[in-house]
């Protein structure tokens, strides 16, 4: 059996390699209740998990970047929970307030009104991934005291700026770490 912290650095470097050559990147975290998605993705206490790995290793590897690049880093955080979509990291709002999902024709599909946030370092990726998280939907099951009740997409969009042949260049890429709600077995409904 392969260690966790191997493939959290496997996984994490292609998405990362993708995100600086310009190519946007999406993780699912599916499979049953219990089964460790959140855990993978959230990590614990005593473990980082793929988020913050990724943003950690995205900051760390931008510093070693020449002064002729610039970056930007903007973060969102939604839930999708019994059809309603929720922004996890802007004002408290009622379900009933659900933001609605669109589509443009030039941008493609988006959610409309959800806050994105500019991050300059990582100590601010992280306090909002705990705002997130504190926001989230969760509910109590008999195998554990933790799960997620809904679906979560963390979406970090990384811009590159730079001058190419006198001529400025931008490179943006989008990678999306999606935190599926755990499909529940027999047991679970008949309970």
């Amino acid at each position: 059996m392969v260690p966790f912290l191997q493939v959290l650095e496997e996984v994490g470097q292609f998405v990362l390699s993708s995100c600086f050559s310009g190519y946007n990147s999406c993780l699912f975290s599916y499979g049953a209740c219990g089964s460790g998605k959140t855990h993978i993705m959230f990590g614990t206490d005593k473990s980082q998990g793929l988020m913050s790995w990724i943003c950690e290793n995205l900051f760390k590897r931008a510093s070693c970047y020449d002064d002729d690049t610039s970056f930007r880093a903007e973060i969102s955080f939604l839930e999708i929970h019994k059809e309603f979509v929720k922004d996890l990291l802007g004002r408290r709002r009622n379900w009933q307030d659900s933001l609605r999902v669109r589509e443009h024709r030039e941008f493609g599909v988006y959610v409309d009104k959800l806050t994105k946030h500019i991050v300059t370092d990582v100590c601010e990726v992280f306090g909002l991934i705990d705002k997130g998280k504190k926001n989230r939907s969760v509910c109590s099951r008999a195998s554990d005291s933790f799960s997620s009740s809904s679906h979560t997409i963390f979406t970090i969009r990384f811009t590159q700026a730079r001058l190419e042949e006198n001529l400025p260049s931008e490179i943006v890429s989008v990678i999306q770490l999606v935190d599926l709600a755990g499909s529940k077995s027999i047991h679970d409904e008949v309970d």
